[in-house]
């Protein structure tokens, strides 16, 4: 998981969660990440933390998957579809074009 990621995933854990025994809620510094999973365009990541309460010393694993934030970009992306006239658009763009593909993509 990139360090992003793992950030976000904490955050989200010690707004969601406390621990089971005391109650209290976790620091940005009770938090130990065990293993994670690389994620590609075909799978979603994983990351197990190793959480320790600031309180009663109490320990407690929990996994976060990121499926549910792949598929909420992808239902974004699904609703920015590429439309015919997008595609005869660029074709238009690209038959009177006269530079060369250096000049084209040089801004992006």
């Amino acid at each position: 998981m990139p360090l992003k990621l793992i950030k976000q995933a904490i955050d989200y854990l010690r707004k969601k969660s406390k621990c089971q025994f005391c109650g209290s809620r976790f620091t940005e510094n009770s938090f130990l990440l065990v293993a994670s999973t690389v994620i590609t365009p075909d799978a979603d990541g994983a990351g197990l933390f190793l959480v320790i309460c600031p309180n009663c010393f109490a320990q407690a694993s929990m996994m976060v998957e990121t499926a549910s934030v792949l598929g909420k970009l992808q239902q974004k992306s699904m609703q920015q579809s590429i439309t015919a006239n997008d595609v005869l658009d660029m074709h238009n763009f690209l038959k009177s074009w006269n530079g060369d593909v250096r000049e084209l993509f040089k801004e992006i």
